[in-house]
C-alpha cells in the first residue's frame, strides 16, 4: 500500500519521537543535541526542524504524550477503586514504580523544569502540560469522594498540589542520594500528611 505524504510525515515525527525519548533519556536534555536525535532516528537534521521547532519543542511534544498517557492512568484507576483510601493506595504504588523504574526520566524532566522556568514562554507551556495531569488528579479525587461518600478533609486541589510538591521533593531527595530510602521516606511523609489533612480544626 502506498503511504501518502501525510502518513510519511506523521511516521517520520514518530520515529524521531521515539529516537528523542533514547537520546534524552541516556544523556540529558542539555547535553542532547538535534544532531543526535537524527542520527538515532535515521533522519537528517532538517526532517527534526520540519516537525519541531527546536530541542525543546521536541521535549514538549515527548511530556505532553507522557502526561495523556498519565492521566489515563489516573482515570482508570479512578474508575476502579471504590474508596478515598484505595485512590491513595494506588497513588502510592504508582510513585513507587515511577521512582524505582524510571529514575533517569525523572532526572531529565527536573532538568527540564529548572531550564523552563528561566523562560516565559517555555514556562507556560510547561505549566500547560503538567497543568491537566494536576486537573485529572484533582477530577479524579472528588469523583471518588462523591462515589464514596466521603468527605473531603481540604479541597481536592489543595490535596493534588501538596501531594505533587511531596513527592516530588522526596523524588529529587532520592535522585541525589541526600535520602537514602526515598520510597519508606515518602510512605512516612505521606501519612503524616494525610492524618494532619483529616485532623478536625481549622488548617486555614
Amino acid at each position: 500500500m502506498r503511504v501518502t505524504r501525510a502518513q510519511a510525515k506523521v511516521q517520520t515525527r514518530e520515529r524521531l519521537l521515539e529516537a528523542a525519548r533514547r537520546v534524552f533519556v541516556e544523556r540529558g536534555f542539555h547535553a542532547t543535541t538535534l544532531d543526535q536525535v537524527a542520527e538515532e532516528a535515521g533522519h537528517t537534521k532538517g526532517a527534526v526542524y520540519s516537525a519541531f521547532e527546536s530541542k525543546a519543542d521536541l521535549f514538549l511534544a515527548i511530556l505532553e504524550e507522557r502526561v495523556f498517557r498519565r492521566v489515563g492512568e489516573l482515570r482508570r484507576i479512578g474508575a476502579r477503586v471504590r474508596s478515598l483510601d484505595e485512590l491513595t493506595q494506588a497513588g502510592e504504588r504508582l510513585w513507587i514504580a515511577t521512582l524505582r523504574n524510571e529514575r533517569e526520566w525523572s532526572l531529565l524532566l527536573v532538568e527540564f523544569e529548572v531550564y523552563a522556568a528561566r523562560d516565559a514562554v517555555l514556562r507556560e507551556r510547561l505549566a500547560d502540560i503538567l497543568g491537566r495531569l494536576r486537573s485529572a488528579m484533582c477530577e479524579t479525587i472528588e469523583a471518588v469522594a462523591s462515589a464514596s461518600g466521603e468527605h473531603l478533609p481540604v479541597p481536592a486541589e489543595q490535596l493534588t498540589v501538596a501531594t505533587l510538591a511531596l513527592s516530588n521533593g522526596i523524588m529529587l531527595e532520592g535522585l541525589t542520594g541526600a535520602t537514602a530510602d526515598a520510597v519508606e521516606a515518602f510512605r512516612s511523609a505521606f501519612a503524616l500528611f494525610l492524618r494532619g489533612a483529616s485532623a478536625p480544626g481549622d488548617v486555614s
